[in-house]
């Protein structure tokens, strides 16, 4: 399996989520396309508590199946700790929950 060639179209954190041991000698047989997600999670909360400064409680939806959500969330929770914000994980498996959570979450059920 060594030898075969593996492109990643996009993954989030290839270290974090154990692709690769390191972006300077990532080693093995993977190239691709890195995203960070977890440094875009918290960028993107930065900007949303300078939109909207008087927000203090946030909601983040997330597919709990998918590994590399467990690093964006903790990511985003000590920046949201810093930012005086409580954040809400809401678990979204399918497109087709979306508007559910979205209902609840208005309502307050989540």
């Amino acid at each position: 399996m060594k030898t075969i060639p593996i492109v990643a179209a996009s993954i989030g954190d290839p270290v974090a989520t154990g692709v690769v041991t390191s972006l300077a000698k990532p080693g093995g047989n993977i190239t691709g396309v890195a995203t960070f997600s977890t440094e875009l999670a918290v960028k993107r909360l930065e900007i949303l508590t300078q939109a909207l400064p008087h927000v203090r409680r946030i909601a983040i939806l997330l597919n709990p199946e998918n590994s590399l959500n467990a690093a964006i969330l903790q990511a985003v929770e000590v920046a949201a700790t810093s930012l005086a914000l409580e954040v809400q994980q809401v678990s979204v498996r399918a497109p087709n929950e979306v508007e559910n959570v979205f209902s609840s979450s208005v309502a307050g059920n989540t």
